[in-house]
């Protein structure tokens, strides 16, 4: 459930007064409890998730809450402007990792920061893309201290989610806060979806007259699997396992049913070393073996390409303000946490000294460790860790709290902005995924904790909200290249999709039948009408009552309710809508 009061969301929208405060103090209580109640319906019947399938009962799942965060337009100028020169440095960063390391040889960054982090993929060294930016797609997760100035406090640059969980927020709170949302002045999100289906067709090897591009996905046991299918339908991109691809000849491929069809760029869903098991992670089995060798030989393009996940290392944001000054010649305007790299004795020293008041994180996503408030940990705990930090050292970084975590009264918040590589440059989504805490015990936002989403208002000086068509619904931006064929593996589904929904619709129409008789001759089983509901029965594998005529020793009261709610019957609906979804 969304966290009550104006409190938390003051935690990510502007600290000065005006428009913001007038938009969201519209709302009595019960019209807030309305428009939640509304909310929680329409996500419901758009089919969002957050989660697999196989997730515990009663685990989390995705949360919104109608009442925006409101950015004025001055604000948002600024901080727009700051993300941009962010990815740009980012961009130039990754470019010199995989190519002259000028950032190594000349000391500005430790070589073991980027050389032992797993993202760092020496079999992709020296691939670029055909694009003046090598970072195609970037997020950048922000939060405010307690002057209200932004910080930015992580980067995700392997295969940033959240873009379609953005999209769709809008699209749920336009809807029911439609009066306030036609009125106000707010930025579209469209322009950047555009600015991204054109970078994916412009990341294409040279010579692609027509890039074909495909969405690759973990499949639907992915967390963000419901972010990847809207995106994907957004941009009318075909969604594709590893299972769907193959490599021949040098050119990835994808399987149809009557024939091969070549791929240009693929905009991965997946983690780099699971991409292709010849190469990288032997025991994947997402990926396309001998994707890498496609690379080499520049006949596909992976977006973001493969390694980058290397600058989502927190050890660079320690060394991030010398790079900003020896790549863009100044500082960076957004500043991120003082961050001590625990591989150097002199910070391991400052990390070990203030455990109970850092912010400890694992330098690599994948490992087992987590992210852990000192402050939170009793002395054996905290000694734990520190003999944790000892025997690994380069794993670990201490950075310093933002704002005041330890405050009773606000629950912690994070804004995650997007930025694609656009005309040489990038550009903004106006806006981003806003996430909260469920309640201020709760110090970290994770979705997998219950975090809340807010759609993000970025207000404009135009009059009134201009339409963006995008907030249709998936491919109601304009049309896209048609795709010509499906894979085995879709067209299968699609057989078993029909199969089902075809079970369950006999069943249905056999169990009205059932009912309509069983009102009229149930009394009078001896009648016409009797005997053939008893062939209905019979049919139907139900248990007739014993006074049956030909009723057997197995006869049971009869329950027809089974054949709707009983999953473990084959020839119920319940199982047949079950079996359907899966």
């Amino acid at each position: 459930m969304a966290p009550e009061g104006s409190r938390v969301t003051d935690l990510l929208s502007s600290p000065r007064p005006g428009a913001a405060d007038d938009l969201n103090d519209a709302l009595t209580g019960a019209e807030l409890a309305r428009s939640r109640a509304e909310t929680d319906v329409l996500l419901a019947d758009h089919g969002v998730t957050y989660g697999s399938d196989d997730a515990a009962p009663g685990a989390p799942g995705w949360h919104l809450d109608p009442v925006p965060v409101v950015i004025d337009e001055l604000e948002w100028t600024s901080l727009d402007s700051a993300l941009v020169e962010r990815a740009q440095l980012l961009d130039e960063v990754l470019v010199d990792l995989y190519g002259p390391r000028r950032l190594l040889t000349d000391a500005l960054l430790p070589p073991e920061i980027v050389l032992a982090h797993p993202g760092f993929l020496r079999a992709v060294d020296g691939l670029r893309l055909p694009t003046a930016r090598e970072l195609v797609l970037t997020a950048t997760d922000l939060t405010r201290d307690v002057s209200g100035g932004w910080v930015a406090i992580a980067d995700r640059t392997q295969a940033p989610s959240g873009a379609g969980y953005a999209m769709e927020d809008r699209r749920v709170v336009a809807r029911v806060r439609s009066g306030v949302y036609r009125q106000a002045s707010i930025q579209r999100l469209g322009p950047f979806f555009h600015a991204l289906k054109l970078a994916l067709q412009d990341a294409a090897p040279a010579g692609t007259t027509s890039p074909r591009v495909v969405l690759l996905t973990s499949g639907p046991d992915s967390e963000t699997a419901f972010d990847q299918s809207y995106l994907a339908a957004m941009l009318g991109l075909p969604m594709v396992e590893g299972s769907d691809l193959l490599v021949r000849e040098g050119r990835v491929w994808m399987q149809g049913l009557d024939a091969l069809e070549p791929v240009d760029v693929i905009l991965r869903r997946v983690a780099a070393d699971d991409c292709d098991p010849l190469e990288l992670r032997a025991d994947s089995r997402l990926g396309v073996p001998g994707l890498v060798r496609a690379l080499r030989a520049g006949s596909v393009s992976v977006v973001n390409p493969l390694g980058s996940s290397v600058l989502e290392n927190p050890a660079l944001l320690a060394h991030l303000p010398r790079l900003a000054r020896a790549v863009l010649g100044h500082d960076l305007a957004l500043p991120t946490p003082l961050t001590h790299w625990c591989g150097d004795s002199t910070a391991r020293a400052q990390v070990l000294a203030h455990l109970d008041r850092l912010v400890l994180k694992p330098t690599a996503r994948r490992s087992r460790s987590t992210t852990v408030l000192g402050w939170t940990l009793d002395r054996a705990a905290l000694d734990a860790l520190a003999a944790r930090i000892a025997a690994e050292p380069g794993a670990w970084v201490g950075q310093e709290p933002v704002g005041e975590p330890w405050a009773t009264d606000t629950a912690a918040a994070v804004l995650r902005t997007f930025a694609v590589a656009h005309d040489g440059s990038y550009r903004v989504m106006a806006g981003g995924l806003a996430r909260v805490a469920p309640s201020p015990s709760q110090q970290i936002v994770s979705n997998t904790l219950g975090a809340v989403a807010r759609d993000v208002w970025v207000l404009s000086s135009e009059t009134g909200t201009l339409p963006d068509p995008w907030l249709n619904g998936p491919g109601a931006a304009g049309p896209h290249r048609a795709v010509s064929g499906i894979s085995p593996r879709t067209a299968e589904n699609m057989f078993w999709l029909g199969r089902y929904a075809e079970r369950a619709g006999d069943t249905v129409r056999h169990l009205r039948a059932l009912v309509d008789r069983w009102n009229d001759y149930h009394h009078s089983p001896r009648s016409t009408g009797g005997r053939a509901l008893g062939a209905l029965l019979a049919a139907a594998d139900v248990a007739t009552p014993a006074t049956w005529p030909g009723a057997t020793t197995r006869s049971a009261p009869l329950d027809l309710r089974s054949l709707l709610l009983d999953r473990s019957s084959p020839r119920s609906v319940a199982r047949s809508v079950r079996s359907r979804i899966d």
